[in-house]
């Protein structure tokens, strides 16, 4: 895979049913970035996002569910109000200092390896 035909994704979703919530949100835990509870930042192809997508399909009910998938531009400005995961690092590609890598996650290995923000496994 090129890093040119790497994007970022936002994915956001409004699942109705507690358990189907719990589900879809523990599954994007495992492959993207919370930016906020129901909100996610993928860095990945767009035949990597389509699979991740699918895989959601079958654990949600399209009748009242709702998931989506916005891709954002080579520079997106991002604003903040409050609280915020440092976003920023990751849309500009950088690799995370420790201290923010923390905050997107405390189980981080802290060994100096990184496997970037791609989605692993799909």
């Amino acid at each position: 895979m090129a890093v040119r035909d790497l994007r970022s994704w936002i994915i956001a979703y409004d699942i109705a049913d507690p358990q189907r919530l719990r589900q879809v949100h523990a599954f994007l835990v495992k492959h993207a970035h919370a930016v906020q509870y129901s909100v996610f930042l993928a860095v990945c192809t767009e035949k990597q996002l389509d699979r991740l997508l699918e895989s959601i399909s079958g654990q949600i009910s399209p009748a009242v569910d709702d998931v989506r998938a916005y891709a954002l531009p080579e520079w997106a400005c991002v604003h903040f109000l409050g609280f915020a995961h440092p976003i920023q690092w990751i849309l500009a590609g950088e690799d995370l200092p420790s201290p923010a890598r923390a905050l997107l996650d405390p189980d981080e290995p802290r060994d100096g390896s990184d496997d970037g923000f791609l989605i692993e496994g799909l």
